[in-house]
């Protein structure tokens, strides 16, 4: 069996070879080969066709990795999605999905309000200022911006119009630690709290040394909440993120897939990549190869 990890190394900070070391003790472990594809240096049209045996996990988030997805995702090999073709679905509008099944969602306005009126509206909905505004597409607190007053979103807001950007207007709600909690399967495999320090409202950003945080086993009913949070998206893994506000009432703020979740394995000391890939491997064990399926002699690393 082959586990094929897509990667992406061509930016500065990238974790993209500790994701793949991570892989590598995993799938050594297992007995499975790991066949790493960079999206930062692959040619897309050289992409190998995958079949039964064939496990495929994109770590990371660019472009080309997305692409890579779309291209070796297919019926006969295993992957993380519940139906493979959910791979072309755009997850775009979970927020409406988890609102409208129960889940408590932090109260969001995903698109920018046009005229005074309608964006006076959609603050009050989010119970009047302060509001976040979070830009899409950034991490570690990256476009997540307190807005204080209406002149100040009113300029802001300008700008983002003009930049193309795609944000969420969401409801503040001061907490003192957030959570994540990884999803493989049908459980939550591992779990960690970050607390907030001082001067700084966004629990997963600035300087990573000025951080506390600690391994955290969430009741029962958090956890059914994250997993279940997960697989209405059609996935069998993500990094569930919640806040907990002051009364300890949690609040989910998105499901990252992929999920990075090598701070969680560090902290807990639970091998996340090693129960990855054990799923993927049960769902190879479990699938029929088609009648006309050729063995694929030879894999070549990207």
């Amino acid at each position: 069996m082959r586990f094929h990890l897509i990667t992406y190394s061509g930016k500065v900070g990238s974790k993209s070879p500790v994701m793949r070391d991570i892989f590598a003790k995993a799938c050594e472990k297992l007995g499975v080969e790991l066949v790493v594809h960079n999206a930062s240096t692959f040619n897309l049209a050289d992409l190998p066709t995958l079949g039964h045996g064939d496990m495929l996990y994109r770590a990371a988030t660019a472009k080309d990795a997305g692409r890579a997805e779309k291209i070796m995702t297919n019926a006969d090999c295993a992957s993380f999605y519940t139906n493979w073709s959910s791979v072309f679905s755009s997850r775009g509008c979970s927020y409406y999905l988890h609102e409208k099944t129960g889940i408590p969602v932090i109260p969001t306005v995903p698109f920018i309000p046009e005229g005074d009126e309608a964006l006076t509206k959609a603050v009050e909905s989010l119970g009047n200022f302060p509001i976040i505004v979070k830009i899409l597409g950034g991490s570690h607190g990256v476009g997540v911006v307190r807005i204080d007053s209406m002149p100040s979103l009113r300029s802001l807001l300008d700008y983002l119009r003009a930049q193309g950007s795609n944000i969420l207007l969401r409801k503040y709600i001061e907490h003192p630690y957030y959570s994540r909690l990884v999803v493989v399967g049908d459980k939550v495999v591992a779990s960690h709290i970050t607390y907030a320090y001082e001067d700084e409202f966004r629990t997963n950003a600035g300087q990573d040394d000025l951080r506390t945080r600690e391994a955290r086993v969430f009741p029962q009913a958090i956890q059914d909440m994250a997993v279940r949070a997960v697989h209405l998206l059609g996935l069998e893994t993500g990094g569930v993120d919640l806040l907990f506000d002051k009364n300890d009432q949690p609040f989910l703020a998105e499901v990252n897939f992929p999920n990075d979740f090598t701070t969680t394995q560090a902290i807990t000391g639970i091998d996340i990549a090693e129960a990855m890939v054990t799923h993927l491997v049960s769902k190879v064990d479990k699938a029929t190869p088609p009648a006309d399926f050729d063995v694929v002699d030879e894999v070549t690393e990207a």
